[in-house]
Parts: C-alpha cells; sequence; structure tokens
C-alpha cells in the first residue's frame, strides 16, 4: 500500500536524529508537489501533536519530529515553536501600549515578533522554554517560566530605580508596588512607562500564583498567551527605556 503524504513526512522526520527541515526541503527530497500540499499538512501535524515547527532568529521555519529528545534539541538551540491553528492568533494588550488608532487586540505571530527583540542568549532560551510548554498544552509550565523570567526584570527594573535598596531582601510583589505607586519617578522622562511595565509584571505574577504555582484555577491556553505576551511587551518597554538586565 502506498504511503500517503503525511505518513511520508512522519517516516522521514523519525530517521533524522531531531535534525529540522523547512517545507521547501521536504518537498524536495520527498518529491511532493505541489509544495504548499507539505505547509498544509506539517500544519496539520503540529495540531496533532506529531510535529514541531519551529523557527531560529533570522531562519526559515523547521519542522521536528515531537520527541522529548527533540523538544530538549530545540530549547537548547533557542528554536522558537510556531503555534498555528485554524485562525490567527488574537491577543488582547494593555491600554496604552498600541497607539489610539489601532485596537486593543492584534495578530500575533509569537516567533516572528520575538525576532525583533534583541535579548540576551539565556533570557531567549527561558522565552523559548515558555513558548514550548506552550506549544505542548502544558500551560502551567509555560506560566511558571515567563514568571522566572519576569523575577529577574522585576529585580533589574527595581535596582536601576532605587539602586540604594538593590542589596535588601525585599519580596517581589512589594517591589512592583513600591514601583506601581511611584509617582515621582513615573513623570521623569528616563522612566516614564514603568507603571505599565510593573502592570504587565504584575499579570504574570497573578498568572502564576493562580494558575501555575497553587493552581487555585485550572491553567487555560488563554492564562498561558497572556503571561507569554505580557512578558514580550514588558521586554519591549525595557528596550524603550534602555533598561539594562541584570545577571
Amino acid at each position: 500500500m502506498k504511503a500517503t503524504i503525511k505518513e511520508k513526512i512522519l517516516e522521514f522526520l523519525a530517521r533524522q536524529k531531531c535534525r529540522g527541515y523547512d517545507d521547501d526541503q521536504l518537498s524536495e527530497i520527498l518529491k511532493i508537489s505541489p509544495r504548499q500540499s507539505v505547509n498544509i499538512i506539517c500544519r496539520g501535524l503540529v495540531m496533532e501533536g506529531k510535529i514541531i515547527r519551529a523557527k531560529q532568529i533570522g531562519g526559515k521555519i523547521q519542522n521536528f519530529l515531537n520527541t522529548e529528545e527533540c523538544r530538549k534539541k530545540i530549547e537548547e538551540e533557542g528554536y522558537i515553536p510556531v503555534p498555528v491553528g485554524p485562525r490567527p492568533v488574537r491577543v488582547p494588550v494593555a491600554p496604552g501600549l498600541l497607539p489610539e488608532k489601532e485596537k486593543i487586540t492584534f495578530e500575533i505571530d509569537f516567533a516572528d515578533f520575538t525576532q525583533k527583540l534583541e535579548l540576551r542568549g539565556d533570557i531567549r532560551r527561558d522565552i523559548s522554554k515558555a513558548f514550548v510548554r506552550y506549544g505542548e498544552g502544558s500551560y502551567g509550565e509555560a506560566i511558571i517560566n515567563c514568571y522566572l523570567v519576569s523575577e529577574i526584570l522585576t529585580r533589574s527594573l527595581f535596582n536601576s530605580l532605587y539602586p540604594e535598596d538593590k542589596d535588601k531582601r525585599i519580596k517581589h510583589e512589594d517591589k512592583l508596588k513600591r514601583i506601581w505607586n511611584d509617582e515621582e519617578k513615573e513623570k521623569q522622562k528616563e522612566f516614564g512607562g514603568i507603571k505599565v511595565i510593573a502592570s504587565l509584571l504584575s499579570a504574570i505574577l497573578w498568572y502564576r500564583n493562580k494558575m501555575g504555582a497553587h493552581r487555585e484555577m485550572e491553567p487555560t491556553m488563554e492564562g498561558a498567551r497572556i503571561t507569554i505576551m505580557s512578558l514580550i511587551q514588558t521586554l519591549i518597554e525595557f528596550q524603550r527605556l534602555g533598561i539594562n538586565i541584570s545577571s
């Protein structure tokens, strides 16, 4: 019995020891035409949980078999999984982060969006882990991964604002409260927007407490998506203000 295109792709990827191949390569190697059929089938395989589509900064989308070994490689090498679905992802954004003429929701491709950020290697890897967990449907773990990065960002912002207190033991949530309530710093040109950052980081903390650490609520796709977007928007605000991320 002749193998289907789906079977050909899965069998080929299973022999590659977690090497990724883009749609054009699969089309050429497996003699599948038109090339668009490879794209359609691979996107369907992602939705079935059988493969992962991921890309590195500036690279093409690669197809990997969805195994523990391949997921580990994707995380270690800084690939960013590309979620697919029947419709574009629509993500709620806090008022003031986009021009007024824009809608409060906008369509976003997580991988393309992160290419615009100049991120430190370890930060990029941690965010990549959140994307991998999101793609696997492990929404609670994705939220926790985002929270771990948010702790670094909160510490970095707090130390930039209050260098005299950087060695004091202050709780994460108390740092956010102090930043949020600091009207004087908010009015300064070099720190304008810190209340927005505090709001975004507080949203991540809320989802971590409710859906990540304590599981007061069942982790949801929407909760993980909002948490990831809050983290990305925080990084954008950091770049806008020129805030260095502490090690």
